[in-house]
């Protein structure tokens, strides 16, 4: 009776563990994300989205600057990807992918569209004309070492 008593005991605690970390493994659900496979895309371009973080089987809807651009069902990871054409909308638009029904999730971010052919902005610096500058003063330090090492030979030679 007491080795029952005992096995019984030890099963239900082993199961209990078990479950707990089961569930403590899905808990708390993860922060949804929404990314974009290009930063500034052009109207027109392919465009993919990629929402994180939702409800396995969930069907997310996605909006790219207020205009629904269509839905994925979320994998059993919780992700779900899009290919779409790249709105015709410019500047900077927020991208949403929303999930509803027993496992609402939102998540939010911003692209920035412009025109095909549109001059992008140039961001960081040309460090070229700053490259040149220290080649030329390398040079003539190295030149003027080189004079004043002849000079002191030819002190020396002429004493």
């Amino acid at each position: 009776m007491k080795r029952t008593l005992g096995l019984l005991t030890l099963i239900v605690i082993t199961f209990g563990f078990a479950t707990a970390q089961a569930v403590a493994a899905s808990y708390p659900p993860a922060t949804p994300t929404v990314s974009v496979s290009v930063s500034v895309p052009t109207v027109g371009s392919p465009l993919t989205l990629v929402a994180n973080g939702f409800c396995p089987g969930a069907t997310v809807n996605f909006v790219i600057g207020g205009t629904p651009v269509g839905s994925a069902v979320a994998d059993g990871a919780g992700s779900a990807t899009l290919s779409v054409s790249t709105p015709a909308l410019l500047g900077i638009v927020t991208v949403t992918a929303t999930s509803t029904g027993s496992c609402p999730r939102q998540a939010v971010s911003s692209l920035n569209i412009v025109q095909p052919g549109a001059d992008i902005p140039s961001t960081g610096t040309n460090t070229f004309s700053g490259l040149r500058i220290a080649a030329i003063s390398i040079v003539l330090g190295l030149g003027l070492i080189a004079v004043a090492s002849f000079r002191r030979r030819s002190r020396t030679a002429a004493e």
